[in-house]
C-alpha cells in the first residue's frame, strides 16, 4: 500500500507571477481574473485532498494564497475601471472641440465664402515664409508672402484676388521658408472646424468640415 507521503502535493504559496501579469496588463480579457480564481481553487482543492495528514497545510499558507489571488482579481478590475475612465474622459474632451477650429498637418485649404485659412509650423525662425496656392493641375495660382516669422505656428488667410476664377472648394498649398537664404523646415497645417468626434480604444479621431479626419494626437492648435 502506498504511503501517505507519496500522495502529498507540496503547497504552492508563491503566486506573485500572477499578480505581476495582471499589473502589466497582460490580457484585456474580462474573464482573466475569474479564470485565475478557478485555477487557484482547483489547485487548492487538490492540495487539500492530497496533503500529508502528518504535515497538513497550515492556515497561514491558505490565507496567503487567498490574499494573492484576490490581489490579482482586484488589479484586473482596477485596470478595467481605469480604461473605462480614460475613454469617458476622452469623450468629454472631444465634445468640447465640436465647432472649434484645429490645425493639423496637411496641405488642404478649404475656401468658404471667398476666404480660406491655414498655417505653417516652423522649426526655427525665418526671415522669409511663402505659401503657394495650387490649382487642380498642381500649378501655382496665387502666393501669400508671410514675411519674417518666429519659430512655432504662423497662421495665414487667403482670398482669391480679383480676376482669378477660384470658386469655393478645396485647394492644395505648399510652404517654403528660409533664414539668410538657407532653407529651414516648414510644415503645412490645415486649419478646419471639427464636425464630429469618434472615441475608440485606439484613441480619439476628429471629423473635419471638409470631410476629412484627423487624429487628436496630431492637433497642433485649437481655436474657438
Amino acid at each position: 500500500m502506498a504511503s501517505t507521503d507519496s500522495l502529498a502535493i507540496a503547497p504552492t504559496t508563491d503566486l506573485s507571477y500572477l499578480t505581476s501579469t495582471a499589473t502589466a496588463g497582460g490580457s484585456n480579457d474580462p474573464k482573466t481574473a475569474a479564470d485565475l480564481q478557478q485555477r487557484f481553487l482547483t489547485l487548492l482543492v487538490a492540495q487539500l485532498k492530497n496533503q500529508d495528514p502528518l504535515n497538513p497545510m497550515d492556515n497561514a499558507q491558505t490565507t496567503t494564497q487567498m490574499a494573492q489571488i484576490n490581489t490579482v482579481a482586484g488589479i484586473e478590475k482596477l485596470n478595467a475601471t481605469m480604461a473605462a475612465m480614460s475613454t469617458q474622459s476622452q469623450g468629454v474632451a472631444g465634445s468640447s472641440l465640436l465647432g472649434k477650429s484645429v490645425a493639423v498637418p496637411g496641405n488642404t485649404l478649404a475656401l468658404r465664402s471667398g476666404e480660406a485659412r491655414g498655417g505653417v509650423q516652423l522649426d526655427n525662425a525665418a526671415d522669409t515664409v511663402q505659401v503657394d496656392v495650387l490649382g487642380s493641375n498642381g500649378q501655382v495660382i496665387d502666393s501669400v508672402n508671410l514675411g519674417a516669422q518666429k519659430a512655432g505656428i504662423a497662421q495665414f488667410s487667403w482670398s482669391p484676388p480679383g480676376g482669378l476664377n477660384a470658386p469655393d472648394g478645396s485647394y492644395k498649398f505648399r510652404v517654403s521658408a528660409s533664414y539668410q537664404n538657407t532653407p529651414i523646415t516648414a510644415t503645412a497645417l490645415s486649419l478646419e472646424k471639427v464636425d464630429s468626434v469618434l472615441v475608440s480604444a485606439t484613441g480619439m479621431q476628429l471629423g473635419l468640415a471638409s470631410g476629412g479626419k484627423a487624429n487628436f494626437a496630431d492637433v497642433q492648435l485649437i481655436q474657438s
